[in-house]
């Protein structure tokens, strides 16, 4: 018994950062491997593979989804934000044949409470544990994870998306089709698998139906400003306006974006021209702001959120991404001109962009 457990320690230790398939996929493994401390990854894989054996777990996993799999709850909390969260789930598609619930946190529930996809959103577990699943879907062995899935459903059978391959980063998007199609048995073929690769957003007419007091012009271009890390915060955009509109003065441009875009827009409120600059930044919901982005000519941000939303429905885009390659966060599926700074985004000069913006000018 002890040589067996160590055998599958072993094994699984070895498959911890090799990829479920064998498609390749942009990530950054080695670099990840380098800098990172192998004790804490050591210790951070036996205590999950130990919690997935103490909670007789470890038997219940199986590596295809099967015909008998018809209701299947997809339990998705390692995703830290709204565009991860798309990454992940954007697969479900290759399940649409299948009566397909999904169990996350709140923050990501809003972005499929009307999903074509998902019949059932649920956000705690005393809504799910008493409904009865033939398949359990997890993102990882995360402790937390493996205690929610016991909760709701001890003794179901589970397959997971990353198991514990969930430390480098990587395309997310690519890896989230590459690896359900190989749960499913690579029962979707490369060519057409390959004409899915983008997230998606189910948008309801209630997400359409924007506050009274908000009217859209019929043409426009919208710009994403704020966000979250400093090096992906582009501080230039008023400087990139002025120089749209003195070129193309009937120009509208809506801005938009959370509230930790609000210090910026204070900032240089002043330099807004509100004859052509609708701001509506933190006034609407993401789903609304999508749909907003949908309607637009054109797309200006950097890499987040609102890029990830801009990459679900289908917009064009010009993206400012920083210190990690272009590969790593869109496919070849979505429609983006990129500007690359090694460093931060805020080094990338608003003349660079502004000559993006003209040579997709004859498009809009």
């Amino acid at each position: 018994m002890t040589q067996l457990f160590f055998k599958k320690l072993k094994y699984s230790y070895k498959k911890t950062y090799t990829l479920p398939f064998d498609q390749k996929v942009p990530n950054d493994i080695k670099d990840y491997l380098l800098s990172s401390n192998i004790l804490k990854i050591w210790f951070k894989f036996l205590k999950r593979y130990l919690f997935l054996v103490l909670n007789k777990q470890a038997n219940l996993e199986r590596s295809v989804i099967v015909k008998k799999h018809k209701k299947i709850l997809w339990i998705n909390l390692s995703a830290p934000s709204l565009g991860d969260s798309l990454m992940d789930l954007s697969s479900r598609i290759l399940l649409k044949q299948r009566d397909l619930d999904l169990f996350t946190d709140n923050f990501n529930a809003v972005l499929y409470k009307n999903d074509q996809y998902f019949e059932n959103v649920y956000t705690k577990i005393t809504e799910v544990c008493e409904r009865k699943y033939d398949l359990i879907i997890i993102d990882s062995f995360s402790t937390r994870t493996v205690k929610i899935k016991c909760r709701i459903a001890f003794n179901t059978e589970f397959v997971s998306m990353f198991g514990f391959f969930n430390g480098p980063d990587i395309n997310r998007t690519l890896y989230s089709f590459y690896r359900m199609n190989s749960l499913l048995g690579q029962q979707v073929s490369q060519r057409d698998i390959s004409k899915l690769y983008r997230p998606s957003i189910t948008l309801s007419p209630e997400d359409i139906d924007l506050p009274i007091d908000i009217s859209l012009p019929k043409k426009y271009i919208v710009i994403a400003v704020g966000g979250e890390w400093e090096y992906r915060t582009y501080n230039h955009w008023i400087k990139v306006i002025k120089l749209i509109l003195k070129d193309s003065p009937r120009q509208s441009v809506i801005l938009v974006g959370s509230k930790n875009a609000l210090d910026y827009l204070e900032k240089n409120s002043a330099h807004i021209d509100r004859t052509h600059i609708q701001n509506l930044v933190n006034k609407i919901s993401f789903l609304q702001t999508a749909s907003i982005i949908k309607s637009a000519s054109l797309v200006l941000c950097c890499d987040g959120g609102l890029m990830h939303a801009a990459c679900a429905v289908d917009a064009r885009m010009i993206v400012l991404i920083s210190r990690i390659k272009k590969e790593m966060r869109l496919t070849k599926l979505v429609r983006a001109e990129v500007l690359f700074d090694n460093a931060d985004v805020n080094n990338i000069k608003p003349q660079r962009v502004y000559k993006k913006y003209k040579k997709l000018q004859t498009l809009l």
